[in-house]
């Protein structure tokens, strides 16, 4: 036998593992809170832990809505949610290879995924939509749209509600969709879907009426009162009939004293149905030869502004035509044909001359030698702290393309925008506000070849025109380089410039979309697995195979575009495990938002 000094010897090199053997968790049922309209998202102390009691510690809640995670805000009305909890087993404790998940009684429909070894799970559950806000119900909808014209392509424009956003697409009497230009003495049915804004659902039996008579309505089946479909059916005139224009509404800005008459695009029109095609300016209020004017208005002078209009085809100017220019009626004074119109209208006298000062500016008759990639600066002695802004050719100059210092005030060009004016003599003009009357200053400079001499780039120098010096004058070899990178706010540009002297024959802008394209593909390619991204393309409101082909490839992520059209902005989600097959397999290379949201199912709404 062993002693008892043989067995405690023994024991003592020995290690003994005491840790009990982890228990296996099987079932795990939770209670979350459901998310109330208004009011915060539940979070980890809204979850109660029914079973295992104590064995699991809820460590994280999140809530989606459409495929993106909602990281802050309130509970909206009238929407689905989906919530993620996230749960860890506590020390001796493990979850099995398929444990039974139940959150709120139900164990249907909940995904799981298992990590850190079986200790940890993350398991969602999808909740019905939450309760309409009964005084956030929209009872009716009166809107006006344009009708389809023979000959034409068919209205895209739907307008926006104070609570709803729209599209529309147009149908035959059969119910397909067409598209294209639109047939004579044919019947269409427009289709315009809604979708209610958050915080506001549709009523049953809404109450619509387009273009005053009474419309067809329905709640789209699955929406919960969020989506509606309106419905009217109408003709196209027959071939050779027209539409009369009932009104032309013109904004135009008053002449100002110094600055260039306005023209077209300044002076715009609401009317689809014309086009505006010339402005003529008079001095006074007679319509004459003998008071033309153009250019730039004079001060104290009243001048009367005349815009010719045609019809566009399928449309004429009738009898009762009414035009309004800044809100103030004017006559319509018609062509022989009844498919142009003329639009009269006077002006208040311009102000009067600024007085006073005697201001001028330094660096007069400038020469910028094109290439020569240097600045160039224009000395006005006007107080640097009473500086407005500095025009060249009349043009008021963005400040991104120039800089400003004291001295009195120097004003100097960055060669960037030096490289948009072309060769040839250019105006420039400061302008001051001196005890609140504007005074300014003028000078010019040239760009290129002056009369006589031979600008050489680079150098800033000049020579004699015939040039009788023995050495051989410069031969240029010219080729296309970028001058400055486009980006995803503004265009780059391209110059053909001499490898040697640095001269500018000529150049082109390349487009911001360029940029664009670039940062939206690289924003995709990056974005972290089963991830979302946000992008916002701006005033860019297209979208090509190409990008589309690189979002299917990724479609593991969910892709929120925000974009801007006709001035209003918009946004379309493309959610995980999108099909893109409806846009790539076709033979169109370009859509806008709309159309491809159209053919993939998606919804365009607002920001």
């Amino acid at each position: 036998m062993l002693s008892f000094v043989m067995i405690v010897g023994l024991l003592g090199g020995m290690k003994l593992d005491v840790r009990a053997e982890e228990q296996v968790i099987d079932t795990v049922e939770i209670k979350v809170k459901d998310p109330v309209p208004g009011q915060s998202f539940p979070g980890v102390n809204d979850v109660s832990v029914i079973t295992p009691a104590g064995e699991i510690e809820v460590t994280e809640v999140e809530w989606w809505k459409n495929g993106t995670q909602v990281l802050q805000g309130t509970v909206e009305y009238n929407t689905k949610y989906m919530v993620a909890v996230w749960m860890k087993a506590k020390e001796n404790y493990k979850f099995s290879k398929n444990p039974k998940i139940i959150i709120n009684d139900s164990s249907e429909h909940i995904s799981w995924y298992r990590f850190e070894d079986y200790k940890g799970i993350r398991a969602t559950h999808d909740f019905q939509a939450t309760a309409p806000d009964p005084a956030k119900t929209i009872n009716s909808i009166d809107i006006n749209i344009d009708l389809p014209v023979g000959g034409q392509p068919f209205p895209s424009e739907v307008p926006s509600l104070s609570n709803a956003t729209g599209m529309i697409e147009w149908m035959n009497q059969g119910g397909v969709r067409v598209s294209g230009l639109a047939e004579y003495d044919t019947k269409y049915i427009a289709q315009i879907e809604y979708e209610a804004k958050n915080g506001y659902v549709f009523a049953d039996n809404v109450t619509a009426s387009v273009n005053g008579e009474p419309a067809s309505f329905m709640i789209i089946e699955g929406t919960n009162n969020k989506n509606c479909l309106i419905t009217r059916t109408f003709q196209t005139a027959k071939e050779g009939q027209a539409q009369t224009i009932s009104n032309i509404a013109i904004t135009a800005p008053e002449p100002v004293g110094g600055q260039k008459l306005p023209y077209f695009p300044d002076v715009t029109y609401e009317t689809t149905e014309v086009r505006g095609t010339g402005i003529n300016w008079y001095k006074g209020t007679s319509v004459s030869d003998a008071n033309a004017a153009s250019g730039t208005a004079e001060y104290n002078t009243v001048y009367t502004m005349r815009i010719r209009y045609d019809a566009r085809d399928g449309y004429i100017f009738g009898s009762d035509t009414t035009a309004s220019v800044n809100g103030q009626p004017e006559k319509c004074e018609l062509g022989t044909d009844k498919k142009v119109c003329y639009v009269t209208y006077t002006f208040p006298a311009t102000g009067a001359e600024p007085s006073g000062g005697d201001y001028k500016i330094e660096g007069n008759n400038s020469n910028y030698v094109p290439g020569s990639n240097k600045p160039l600066s224009f000395r006005g002695d006007g107080d640097y702290d009473k500086f407005l802004r500095v025009e060249v050719d009349g043009s008021k100059v963005e400040k991104t393309n120039y800089t400003v210092r004291e001295g009195s005030t120097i004003i100097t060009f960055k060669p960037n925008y030096l490289a948009t004016l072309s060769n040839g003599t250019h105006t420039v003009e400061m302008f001051w506000n001196i005890n609140g009357a504007v005074k300014s200053a003028a000078a010019s400079f040239h760009i290129g070849e002056k009369s006589g001499e031979v600008v050489h780039g680079n150098t800033g120098t000049t020579q004699p025109a015939d040039n009788t010096e023995s050495e051989p004058r410069h031969v240029c070899s010219f080729e296309w380089v970028i001058a400055l990178d486009p980006t995803t706010g503004a265009d780059g540009l391209e110059e053909y410039k001499c490898t040697g002297c640095g001269v500018v024959q000529e150049s082109h802008p390349i487009p911001a979309s360029v940029a664009v394209v670039k940062d939206f593909y690289g924003k995709v390619k990056e974005a972290p697995e089963k991830g979302s991204i946000t992008y916002d393309s701006g005033k860019l409101y297209t979208i090509s195979d190409y990008i589309l082909k690189k979002m299917a490839e990724r479609n593991d992520v969910a892709v929120t575009v925000k974009f801007e059209y006709q001035n209003k902005k918009y946004q379309i989600i493309f959610p995980v495990g999108l099909d893109y097959s409806a846009v790539l397999n076709d033979e169109e290379s370009m859509y806008g938002y709309f159309g491809a949201a159209a053919r993939l199912g998606l919804k365009v709404t607002g920001q």
